[in-house]
């Protein structure tokens, strides 16, 4: 009997790249509130959210590489979800 997949193949493409891109411009947010306080300590508190953010992010590339992995075996790269970004790319944030 064969699994029904949950989405396709291409639709993981789609959302890794997705993922990739908010995994840069939530970091580099951080990274520009965080240094933008006089010290260490009041710019690691007002950047909480977005390392939080970022966190659930990372639970949410990793979840969604599982299945990838389970229902495209073949197919499938650590690349899909992690690694480079497209380098057209440019965060304008």
């Amino acid at each position: 009997m064969k699994s029904e997949k949950t989405i396709s193949f291409e639709k993981h493409k789609e959302i890794g790249m997705i993922c990739k891109i908010l995994n840069v411009r939530l970091l580099h947010k951080a990274v520009e509130i965080s240094n933008s306080e006089k010290t260490k300590k009041e710019g690691r508190k007002k950047a909480y959210h977005y390392y939080k953010a970022d966190k659930a992010l990372s639970e949410f590339k990793n979840h969604m590489e599982e299945i990838m992995f389970l229902e495209y075996p073949k197919e499938s790269s650590n690349n899909i979800y992690y690694g480079e970004r497209p380098d057209d790319f440019e965060d304008k944030t």
